[in-house]
């Protein structure tokens, strides 16, 4: 089952938001947490811009020594991967899907979602079944805030936090986004992308269509 949006908004907090790694001196009170967790729902469910959740947090706080907007673009990534996980789900029970890997320079996302992690070349996703991503859970530990980035995690619907730089002082998180395999749809390696396999396949065969609107924008899916 995927997790609902109060508990994500609770692991985004704790995971972005409270634990401080390089100032663990700088405690939020309880009111201004509560705010907090106000603010994010508000801006998930009326999609809100990375910008301006990123300046409402900011404001929110009146502490500007954190990017705030690279806060915010995790956020709603994860909530937007957790969004289309529950259409492709509702669409279809047995879906299979990949992440499109964008930051492949991240060689820990890479080994998690990409077939040959050691080819850059190579950006073949794996494939894995919906159900098995949404059983994993979540990669939004806190503990993984001060482990270095060889963590053994699990791959998932949303986001990942891979570990914390602390030279550098800033997290390795993914931006990987979840994608539907569609029926007849193979690797082409020379277009680096899905294709048809055989169009003959789906002659007599009507493909079922859907739509989903996610984050103010409609995506048309066949399967």
């Amino acid at each position: 089952m995927i997790q609902n949006i109060t508990a994500r908004i609770d692991l985004y907090v704790n995971s972005f938001i409270l634990l401080r790694p390089y100032r663990s001196d700088f405690i939020y009170s309880q009111e201004i947490i509560s705010q907090i967790k106000k603010l994010i729902s508000e801006a998930l469910i009326k999609d809100f811009s990375n910008q301006k959740l990123g300046s409402d947090l900011g404001h929110l706080t009146k502490d500007w020594s954190r990017d705030w907007r690279w806060i915010a673009h995790h956020i709603t990534l994860d909530h937007f991967n957790n969004k289309k996980a529950e259409a492709f789900l509702n669409a279809k029970k047995d879906a299979i899907v990949y992440k499109d890997v964008f930051k492949e320079d991240c060689k820990a996302c890479r080994k998690l979602y990409l077939k040959d992690s050691d080819d850059e070349s190579n950006k073949e996703p794996k494939l894995f079944q919906l159900s098995e991503l949404i059983n994993n859970g979540n990669n939004l530990n806190p503990k993984y805030f001060f482990e270095s980035e060889i963590q053994e995690l699990k791959p998932v619907v949303g986001a990942s936090i891979f570990g914390f730089n602390k030279k550098d002082k800033y997290l390795y998180i993914d931006c990987a986004t979840l994608s539907l395999l569609r029926d007849g749809y193979k690797w082409d390696d020379k277009l680096k992308r899905f294709e048809l396999e055989h169009v003959t396949k789906l002659i007599g065969k009507e493909p079922i269509k859907f739509t989903v609107e996610i984050n103010g924008h409609t995506h048309d899916y066949f399967v």
